[in-house]
């Protein structure tokens, strides 16, 4: 019979069954890790009878969403129903490695209290020393010089092998008390798994005969997911970008991830799959008013205009407000999601349950890039070392951080978002301290000059980059000049200084290639006219 395959919603009907139920353990055989949610793959054996059967799949995890249930049976039987339960009677068996804690305890303890008798048998020693000390009696005729000798070696030696001996058990008793913490710790975390509650899957079959048929359970739980991380490496700005493309995945299901087949999806699970339902839209006049808008939070009211309406009749109003003419929808731009992607990761992995990110391999890839260097002087005068890599959507990137390697040092981290709508991605490297730049007012500028109801301002900058390398670069140097937005206020540039001018961003771009240990200066000038009696700011 072919696999059957049955998508469980909230089924929560069970047929009556004399027959008692029988509960049988499975394996997670795969693991699909999206964003937020996991979706797990379990198998198992089971052994049916003639007739109805009812299975429970016991020691899951509680944290199911029941809607995602899917059952699928390869042999010749029918599943009539299956379902979720939570079971709150039954504790999770402790594991194998409990009892082996629980020796280790039994055994450090021992030695503890073992140290610790050894330091009260020293202390009296080094009581009975002290209390003791004949050198302190009143003899009669007092000690010789040789007895008086004699007793100090004695006190002296045998004191200081004591005190060492209380010390070196003292610190041995720390060292063994600190094991004992640890353990007690770890103990004390696998019995709050103990006390969990579990999942369970009843599942209730027909077969018509005595068989054995292997079943695969797949379901969705919530406590799981990943983000992603990269390494970017270059060895030399005539190398390819070497990018490592990582997934930071968690769990916290309360049960390990075990030599399981894993794939990492940017796929949403939980996702909204209706359709959308485009209603009417009316257009109608809109009265602005004058009046104050204040809430009314004694009422649960909103005051409008002066007249008492719900809260639901404000929020219509501020939708015809936001469907009016005059209101900018631009200032709430949509956002493009990227693409489902599946990535199957190459090697079986294992994600204990705790909640910690666990770095797992997904890709690799050599990435053919340009070399440039960056620097915009007025904001910050460090000189960047970026890749341009173009085509860069055959990689299936997804925004994260990234780790930049260069020349095989770490020189820090970046970010990578590959959601930009240009066709070349620019990663940066880093800073390159042997180039530097300097950016200075020439001294002939700035001057003011008055004309009948003007004044005109000439600006200026003069920006030196000098290469301290043993290699030629190619650099680019960002400026900018201010626009107005105001009539009465002019701006011209009056000498880019052999600059790409882009006009409507007032930008400054030069592209240069520097001679090893060689400088270049570039300079530009720009005037900036307003009416006489008045201030200007930004120029």
């Amino acid at each position: 019979m072919k696999p059957i395959l049955f998508f469980i919603g909230l089924f929560l009907g069970v047929l009556p069954f004399q027959s008692q139920a029988e509960n049988i353990s499975s394996t997670i055989e795969a693991v699909t890790v999206f964003k937020q949610n996991a979706k797990v793959t379990r198998t198992a054996n089971i052994s049916l009878k003639k007739g109805n059967n009812e299975i429970v799949l016991e020691d899951l995890t509680p944290a199911i969403l029941a809607a995602s249930l899917q059952v699928q049976v390869n042999g010749d039987a029918t599943l009539l129903s299956a379902a979720h339960r939570t079971n709150y009677l039954k504790d999770i068996d402790k594991p194998k490695k409990v009892a082996a804690i629980q020796d280790s305890l039994e055994n450090l303890n021992y030695d503890f209290q073992w140290l610790n008798n050894q330091i009260q048998i020293l202390q009296g020693e080094e009581k009975i020393i002290t209390q003791n000390n004949p050198l302190g009696s009143n003899k009669e005729k007092g000690f010789t010089v040789k007895e008086m000798e004699s007793l100090s070696i004695f006190y002296r030696r045998r004191l200081t092998e004591v005190k060492k001996k209380i010390l070196d058990i003292g610190r041995e008793s720390k060292k063994v008390q600190l094991e004992i913490n640890r353990l007690n710790s770890h103990l004390k975390s696998i019995n709050q798994k103990k006390d969990r509650p579990t999942g369970e899957l009843v599942l209730h079959f027909f077969s018509p005969s005595v068989k054995t048929v292997t079943i695969k359970c797949s379901y969705l739980i919530s406590n799981a997911g990943w983000s992603p991380l990269y390494d970017l490496k270059s060895k030399s700005i005539s190398s390819p970008v070497q990018l490592v493309y990582k997934a930071n995945v968690y769990q916290n299901s309360g049960y390990d991830w075990k030599d399981v087949k894993m794939k990492i999806s940017t796929n949403n699970p939980t996702a909204n799959n209706s359709r959308p339902i485009l209603n009417p839209r009316y257009v109608q006049f809109y009265l602005v008013s004058h009046q104050a808008y204040r809430s009314n939070s004694s009422y649960g009211e909103t005051t409008l205009n002066m007249a008492t309406v719900s809260p639901e009749s404000a929020k219509i109003n501020s939708e015809v407000v936001q469907n009016s003419p005059g209101f900018d929808g631009s200032a709430y731009p949509s956002v493009e999601e990227p693409l489902a992607m599946e990535f199957e990761v190459p090697y079986k992995q294992e994600i204990p349950s705790d909640g910690i990110g666990h770095i797992v391999l997904m890709d690799e890839y050599k990435l053919p890039a340009d070399y440039t260097y960056h620097v915009v002087p007025k904001l910050d005068l460090g000189v960047y070392l970026l890749a341009k890599v173009t085509d860069y959507g055959q990689y299936n990137l997804v925004a994260g951080n990234a780790n930049i390697f260069f020349e095989d040092t770490y020189v820090g981290q970046s970010y990578i978002n590959p959601s930009i709508t240009t066709d070349t991605l620019l990663l940066s490297f880093g800073r390159d301290e042997r180039i530097t730049v300097k950016r200075t007012r020439p001294n002939n500028l700035d001057m003011k000059k008055t004309k009948t109801g003007t004044i005109k301002e000439t600006h200026g900058f003069e920006i030196e980059v000098r290469n301290n390398k043993t290699v030629a670069i190619d650099i680019e140097v960002l400026d900018q000049i201010p626009l107005t937005q105001v009539k009465e206020i002019e701006v011209k540039l009056t000498e880019k200084g052999g600059a790409e001018y882009i006009e409507e961003f007032g930008k400054l771009l030069w592209k240069m290639k520097i001679l090893p240990n060689s400088s270049k200066k570039i300079r530009f000038e720009y005037w900036v006219k307003y009416p006489k009696g008045k201030y200007i700011m930004g120029a």
